[in-house]
């Protein structure tokens, strides 16, 4: 079914438009023409998918369907990604929606839960559509906020698992934002049994201007944006910092300012200096400034350790490391935010690169005193926090260093991610949203994504640290995270800016700025919890039928398309080379066909490729020989030796004023040459091994004489005043040293030419000159068409192999895991034989139906399968086995909340901790064979591998329970290998409550569910209370 296909009659369309009228009316707005569109069609009675940009006005339409929805005695539910936009979208529901209750539903928080308008989480809803469907089918409306999220990794399947509920039966409106997939994914959500109408919007609500700052420059990327006349073209220099205005020309006639004291990089640019060649290009402007970026120095207020603070300020608690603490290797984050403000480029974004550099950039502003608010706001920010943590006990907030963030909030700046306590999350959006925070760092995660609309996004550098690995941001994720520039009604203009690195160039920041949103993709696998919820609602046929038409499989089949056709591509690249090669190879003795004369063209590539890998081997061998043969040189030199230096082009004399000292593994000794110039000679400062020609009388140094690179200063005075003394008898060397040498003559030998080389490489050369091929003339051209043949022909097998991959799609994972269910006693196959869709038979039309027919036995839940379908989770199979086995049984509250949040917990692979009770230290070891023996299940029947649960924190859920402070047990998981910030210690703390409460539901066994109450009433205390 295509998008687009709903039918309405003129007296339902001036119905509507009048529904329409009356609700704009009332919020005193103008209505933009998508948003009359959409709305029309929702009061017409269809289902409307709209994708637009951040700001267009989207919600407006769900606030309208659910007003709509009310007037009609109907039930609506607002489904969002995270308990942090839904407190938002609650409140923004009661302000449009005036007089109209909107109810709030969140892990053990409920308010208002029958109101005619409920916004919810798509976790809880996936949830209670299982545990209460009476009240899943009195609903009248779903607004499905935010259906991009369907290929987050943590979200994304309860997403697609409520859509697939919801786009069967019941009216919504879903929204997403722009992206090339609304097509098919209207499409797909029409195949879910529904009509649906696509609105998209692919204007901007506000225009995107596109900057960059390299060397404390701001500059326009794009020649068009000076034209403009906007004010913020130049970066002005703050007063007093260069001592005037530091005005340059970009060539291009683009002003440009530099705030650095000294740096005119865009003098080179100038056409008063009469240079030929003429002015250079804005790309060749951006690659100088880009150089001066990557070559300056860190600014004078930061050093190795850190800021340079002023004489008794108090030093942050942060732990700087060996490198300063800026971004594009010589703008600073505080001259990034100076920067933006003098340019009025406030509210904005700064995406940093990781969760604990949001923490330290935060401190680091703080330290260097940038504020951004004056006497008004700071006082007006005050009153909202401590309204905001009035009640929460004083300890509470010490253990959060909440005097930190209040001081950051002050001054206008804080961090916003994952790591923060949603309570401060919230906190921070409202004071941004307000005007009074001005900058947030935050870390671009899917999981806490900032949501509000600013003015600019800055883009601190292209480097994105993950808990899994460090990753390079795109320019489609770049797309993503700068939709959000641009606030409609406030501002003319929206800012993209991106502080130029050593990750960047000048072409690459042309495509950053021209990158599109990245497809859809589903993060959907219906591993067991899902197949059970699937089966229990639908039947087994129905379930199976769902999957095949899931958004997850037709991704799959869309990719194995997009594949199938690279494969072509390659294949066509083989075949031409193939030919290529045949056409111009000679005739080599006894070879008969033109497949055997490109095979021996091959051979010939690849032993040559062979030499060059040995090659480069022996070179690194042959290497780190040297430098061991050189270091154990050094150590053999003495005071007074003279050594020869031989270089890649001559021969140095120098002579040693010092025995070798050890600088950590490596010696070091101190020699001075002929011209009286010093150095320090190390394993890495000389390219061949020193060699001894001679002696030279020289004066000892003291005894107490310095040692390269020594840190230790004793703080005695005596201690000190002796060392002063001891630099005031080091003899002058410098002179000593050229007069030696002027006076005698030392050799200097002559050093061989070094090579390398073995046995098995002379083979390699003995069988390359006998090949064939080596004897002719084209050889070198023969032997790139084969470099270029061998790497297409590794591409297509590459791509064959991921075609192999993907063969395993959503509905055969979907039939494993039933049979898997069913072997341990999860489901029971039914005697019967029913007819149900097969989408292995084909889709061959492309449109999400399936069309083929087979016979499939039926299947359905048993009482223990009833209690995995209530459980969520990677690990829902193995919390369902350990339930029903009794090996959580007979455990304590603290007990069974440490085993249990195993299954709740970051994934790992750690074993071997220590539990503090031997029948929790048994526990864990069950609960860990029991993954491995379903492990080694599923691996059999061919369902890729799982990682383990994680035991590092669970000893830190145990105290909890028991009543201990939050320091205690973050510091237990860190003693352990295990990182708990705040914020991800009160989210794992939910989603262990919420297992605790399935278990109170579902268990069936009394003395179980009692535990599990207890410990659900103990873990709830606290942050884990206040902090949600």
């Amino acid at each position: 079914m295509e998008p687009g296909s709903f039918s309405r009659t003129d007296e339902h369309t001036a119905t509507a438009a009048s529904t329409v009228e009356s609700f704009f009316t009332g919020l005193d707005r103008q209505a933009e023409p998508h948003q009359l569109q959409a709305c029309e069609l929702v009061a017409g009675g269809a289902n409307v998918l709209l994708s637009a940009l951040p700001g267009a006005g989207a919600r407006l339409i769900g606030a309208f369907a659910a007003w709509h929805n009310r007037d009609t005695g109907g039930r609506c539910a607002w489904i969002v990604d995270a308990p942090l936009t839904a407190t938002h979208r609650r409140r923004e529901l009661e302000n449009l929606l005036d007089g109209t209750k909107v109810g709030l539903i969140m892990d053990g928080r409920e308010i208002n839960a029958d109101a005619p308008v409920v916004v919810t989480t798509v976790e809880i809803m996936r949830t209670r559509m299982h545990t209460l469907p009476g009240r899943f089918a009195a609903l009248n409306k779903v607004i499905l906020d935010g259906v991009h999220h369907i290929g987050d990794r943590v979200s994304g399947p309860a997403w697609e698992e409520v859509m697939m509920a919801v786009g069967g039966s019941v009216p919504y409106v879903a929204i997403c934002d722009r992206g090339p997939d609304a097509a098919d994914l209207a499409v797909w959500l029409g195949n879910l049994g529904q009509k649906v109408e696509l609105v998209t919007v692919d204007t901007r609500p506000v225009p995107l201007k596109h900057w960059v700052i390299a060397a404390d420059a701001l500059l326009p990327l794009h020649e068009s944006q000076h034209a403009d006349g906007h004010a913020g073209t130049t970066a002005a220099s703050p007063a007093g910092q260069t001592g005037g205005d530091n005005h340059g020309d970009g060539g291009d006639g683009t002003p440009v300012t530099f705030t650095g004291a000294g740096k005119t990089a865009t003098a080179a640019g100038r056409s008063d200096r009469g240079q030929p060649g003429g002015e250079p290009t804005r790309e060749e402007l951006f690659d100088q400034l880009l150089a001066l970026a990557r070559a300056s120095v860190p600014p004078e207020t930061t050093s190795l350790w850190g800021p340079r603070r002023p004489k008794g300020q108090k030093v942050p608690p942060v732990n700087w490391g060996r490198r300063p603490l800026v971004a594009g290797s010589s703008t600073g984050y505080h001259r990034q935010l100076e920067i933006l403000a003098d340019n009025a480029m406030l509210p904005a974004v700064v995406v940093v690169p990781g969760r604990l550099r949001c923490d330290q950039v935060a401190e680091s502003c703080l330290a260097h005193e940038v504020r951004l608010t004056d006497k008004q706001e700071s006082a007006a920010i005050r009153r909202i926090v401590e309204a905001a943590v009035a009640g929460i006990p004083i300890e509470d907030l010490d253990e959060l260093r909440f005097s930190v963030l209040r001081s950051q909030l002050v001054a206008g700046y804080a961090a916003h991610h994952t790591g923060v306590l949603p309570l401060f999350r919230r906190m921070i959006e409202d004071l941004f949203v307000r005007g009074l925070v001005k900058v947030v760092f935050t870390a671009g995660e899917e999981e806490a994504l900032f949501t509000p609309q600013t003015k600019t996004v800055v883009l601190s550098s292209r480097r994105h640290h993950t808990p899994e690995a460090e990753e390079q941001i795109t320019a489609s994720t770049w797309a993503r995270l700068a939709a959000r520039a641009g606030r409609k009604g406030l501002d003319d203009y929206g800012h993209a800016v991106v502080v130029a690195d050593d990750t960047v160039t000048a072409a690459q920041l042309a495509a950053m700025a021209t990158g599109i949103p990245p497809r859809l993709k589903s993060a959907l696998v219906p591993y067991h919890g899902m197949a059970a919820r699937l089966t229990d609602a639908y039947g087994y046929h129905r379930a199976r039928t769902l999957v095949a038409c899931s958004f997850a499989e037709r991704r799959d089949r869309t990719f194995t398309g997009e594949i199938t056709a690279r494969i072509r591509e390659a294949e066509t690249m083989v075949d031409k080379l193939h030919t290529a090669i045949a056409d111009n190879a000679g005739q080599a003795p006894g070879t008969t066909g033109r497949d055997e004369m490109v095979q021996l063209v091959v051979d010939y590539a690849l032993l040559c490729n062979q030499r060059m890998s040995h090659l480069d081997y022996l070179a690194g061998q042959a290497h780190r020989n040297l430098r061991r043969t050189i270091a154990k040189r050094l150590t053999e030199f003495n005071h007074g030796d003279v050594i020869a230096l031989p270089g890649r082009r001559s021969t140095r004399l120098a002579a040693v004023v010092n025995d070798s000292a050890p600088q950590g593994n490596d010696p070091v000794v101190h020699i001075f040459h002929p011209s009286g110039r010093g150095e320090w000679l190390t394993a890495d400062s000389v390219a061949y091994p020193p060699v001894k020609v001679g002696v030279m009388r020289l004066e000892r140094p003291p005894k107490n004489a310095a040692r390269p690179r020594s840190r230790k200063i004793s703080a005695s005075p005596v201690s000190r005043r002796k060392r002063a003394e001891s630099f005031s008898r080091v003899p002058d060397y410098r002179a000593q040293v050229s007069a030696g040498f002027a006076a005698g003559k030392y050799p200097v030998p002559d050093f061989p030419e070094r090579s390398i080389g073995d046995d098995y490489l002379s083979a390699l050369d003995d069988r390359i000159a006998a090949h064939p091929v080596h004897g002719w003339e084209e050889r070198e051209l023969m032997r790139l068409l084969a470099d270029r043949l061998i790497e297409a022909r590794r591409s297509l097998a590459q791509l064959r192999d991921q075609r192999i991959e993907l063969g395993v799609g959503t509905t055969r994972i979907f039939d494993i895991t039933c049979s898997q269910l069913t072997s341990l006693g999860y489901m029971d196959d039914a005697t019967a034989q029913h007819t149900a869709a097969d989408p292995a038979d084909g889709d061959d039309d492309g449109d999400g139906d399936v069309d083929g027919k087979t016979a499939v036995a039926d299947k359905k839940l048993t009482a223990t399968g009833t209690l995995l379908a209530g459980l969520t989770g990677r690990f829902s199979l193995l919390a369902a086995e350990c339930i029903s086995r009794g090996v959580w049984s007979g455990l304590s509250p603290a007990e069974l909340a440490g085993v249990a949040s195993m299954c709740t917990g970051p994934a790992g692979n750690t074993t071997g901790v220590e539990a503090p009770t031997r029948a929790m230290q048994f526990a864990m070891t069950v609960t860990r064979m029991t993954w491995w023996q379903l492990e080694q299940s599923a691996r059999a029947r061919g369902l890729a591998p799982a990682q383990a649960p994680n035991e590092q924190a669970c000893v830190a859920m145990y105290l909890w329970t028991t009543g201990k402070t939050l320091a205690e047990c973050r510091e237990t998981a860190r003693l352990a290998g295990q990182s708990l910030s705040p914020g991800m210690f009160v989210d794992w703390a939910q989603a262990t409550t919420r297992l605790l409460e399935t278990i109170v539901t579902l268990s069936g066994d009394r003395h179980l569910a009692a535990v599990a109450s207890q410990a659900i009433s103990h873990i709830r205390r606290g942050v884990v209370t206040w902090g949600y």
